[in-house]
């Protein structure tokens, strides 16, 4: 039975995502049983992702100008396994945090490389869009609700080989994804930033990338991301380390960041008809006020379940609204002979620059204050990204 476009794209996102996920959620949890401190996991975690400030700006300038990008995802994700490999050999912290960075300098090509590819074959349409990315949210939450049981009944060093089989899988899958051809499209005219003129949008040469980028709507959103992704600091170094501390198991601990991943699929289920009441521009806004909540919640009442609960749930909004608003707004802002750029850009700044200052921020404050206030100052990061999201963004986007 032949596979259909959407159905490849879905699948690459399910595998991905499942090892994506099973790295993130419990790679904290693996340092620290191999002897890496606090201060050495927020350091680790905070050079790769420095790594992504250059990387997917490289990957995506050598994408657009040789129209190779399934390519080089597939070449990068190739790398990434060899490095893997490498750390069933070594758990000294010199050559795991070179095999580390290895790993994520390769890694960091796939993601903003593919949703260029998704979102030119959906057209820009972010309900189609939404159907296809959430299919990666149920592979996270597959992989991450079976990895902790594992971890539980064996030991936390069980994750190395569960990685590597979670990618031979997801390098698999990429042979089967197509990229296909792509059709100029007509954009809206209600649904462009204000201030990129229809050249940027049109058949017309290529601008330069700062062009495009100094508008100040732009500015905004790039900002604003960074800070976004910068308040989730940490929450993804010590979310893992802060629950399994208050008593939780590692299986409770993964159902809850399942959890907060199945909000996320709910989300990208209904985001057609959310967006069909709501502008992007408001919901990319909310998604700030209740990274707030979230954080605060986390912070200061860890040992209610029932309110930890509530807070995964929140990942629906933290994540799921923000990321599906941050690149419909990226897609329409970038022609696209710069899609792919506009897209590492967006990863860089956001992933890479704010994700390692986040990171390493958390890294310094979690043992001198205490993880409360940790996650305090992370949902300040949020609300000052709010902010410049509600104050600079024009309100006829």
């Amino acid at each position: 039975m032949k596979l259909s476009a959407a159905t490849r794209y879905a699948s690459f996102y399910a595998a991905y995502f499942a090892c994506l996920g099973t790295t993130s959620i419990y790679i904290t949890l693996y340092l620290q049983a191999i002897g890496f401190s606090g201060a050495q996991i927020a350091s680790l975690l905070s050079l790769q992702l420095l790594l992504r400030i250059v990387i997917p700006n490289f990957w995506g300038h050598l994408a657009d100008k040789t129209g190779g990008r399934l390519r080089l995802i597939r070449l990068s994700m190739l790398a990434s396994f060899t490095g893997v490999i490498g750390l069933f050999f070594t758990t000294a912290v010199l050559p795991v945090t070179l095999l580390f960075l290895f790993i994520n300098a390769m890694w960091a090509a796939v993601v903003p490389l593919f949703e260029a590819i998704v979102m030119q074959q959906v057209r820009g349409d972010t309900g189609r869009y939404a159907l296809i990315r959430l299919w990666g949210s149920v592979g996270f939450i597959v992989a991450v609700s079976l990895t902790g049981p594992l971890l539980d009944s064996a030991s936390v060093t069980a994750l190395i080989p569960v990685v590597a089989g979670f990618l031979a899988v997801a390098i698999g899958v990429a042979w089967l994804v197509t990229e296909g051809h792509h059709t100029p499209q007509n954009v809206p005219e209600d649904t462009r930033i204000t201030g990129v003129s229809k050249a940027l949008l049109s058949a017309e040469p290529t601008p330069a990338l700062w062009q495009t980028v100094k508008n100040p709507a732009i500015i905004a959103l790039l900002v604003s991301c960074t800070l976004m992704m910068a308040s989730q600091g940490a929450n993804n170094v010590f979310y893992s380390i802060h629950m399994v501390s208050h008593g939780y198991s590692k299986t409770t601990v993964g159902l809850l960041w399942s959890l907060g991943v199945f909000a996320e699929v709910v989300i990208f289920w209904k985001f057609a008809q959310i967006k069909s009441h709501f502008s992007m521009r408001n919901l990319y806004r909310a998604s700030f006020a209740v990274t707030v909540l979230r954080f605060l919640i986390v912070a200061w009442y860890p040992d209610v379940l029932s309110l930890q609960i509530f807070a995964q749930t929140l990942h629906a909004f933290t994540f799921g609204t923000w990321h599906a608003a941050a690149i419909a707004m990226l897609h329409k802002a970038f022609p696209e002979s710069l899609a792919t750029r506009g897209q590492a850009l967006y990863s860089s700044l956001a992933y890479g620059a704010g994700g390692a200052a986040g990171n390493a921020l958390a890294g310094v404050l979690w043992e001198p204050i205490g993880a409360g206030w940790t996650f305090t100052v992370m949902s300040v990061l949020a609300l000052i990204g709010g902010l410049i999201a509600y104050k600079a963004w024009p309100e006829d986007v």
